[in-house]
């Protein structure tokens, strides 16, 4: 038989043969290991990093980059959707599937970015940065897909969008990128296209 002590910050889920028998944060208990498992999902908030390159409605590039804040409300839900169970011998998680939510709510959040950025015109997209954040914030927090992840995304924030200019190769890969601050000023578009050439080659 064995201990287990959970940290405040984590929703502790125990299993027994393959059903919740106890659950709640910083659970404290003894089992044995034959038909035991746990899952720890983390309740404290978290933070992803993010830049998009995104096309407005005027065909200009623009990156954006930006910061949202998240926390998983309803731990159970997640439970279910992702596999957040622990090797019982190390107490690491079993899968790759927690580091992958934070790659999933990104991905929502990169889509109804361009979704809005497509119908807008760079200067409007440059110019009105608060609002573009708290309409997108609002949109995927709506997602049935973010309900079915059991998470809350308290936050985003866009404080850095830019003019620019991009030059992708047949594979994919970015041979060139500028970044233009200023709405104002047009990129390098020698530059751009000496990198086209190059990559067309």
């Amino acid at each position: 038989m064995r201990y287990f002590k959970g940290e405040p910050n984590v929703h502790v889920i125990r299993y027994r043969n393959g059903r919740v028998r106890a659950n709640g944060a910083g659970l404290a208990f003894w089992y044995f290991q034959y038909n035991t498992s746990i899952a720890l999902v983390p309740t404290n908030t978290q933070d992803a990093q993010f830049i998009f390159n995104e096309t407005t409605k005027d065909f200009q590039s623009i990156a954006i980059q930006g910061n949202l804040t998240y926390r998983l409300t309803a731990p159970l839900e997640a439970a279910k959707t992702l596999d957040y169970t622990i090797d019982l011998k190390t107490t690491h998680y079993r899968t790759k599937d927690p580091d992958k939510l934070a790659h999933r709510l990104i991905n929502l959040v990169q889509a109804h970015t361009r979704a809005h950025v497509i119908e807008m015109a760079l200067e409007a997209a440059l110019t009105n940065v608060k609002d573009l954040a708290s309409t997108i914030l609002a949109r995927v927090n709506n997602e049935a897909q973010l309900h079915s992840f059991g998470v809350l995304i308290e936050g985003l924030a866009m404080p850095l969008l830019s003019r620019a200019v991009f030059v992708v190769d047949a594979a994919g890969v970015i041979k060139h990128a500028e970044y233009v601050p200023e709405i104002t000023t047009e990129p390098n578009y020698d530059s751009a296209l000496a990198a086209l050439k190059a990559a067309s080659a």
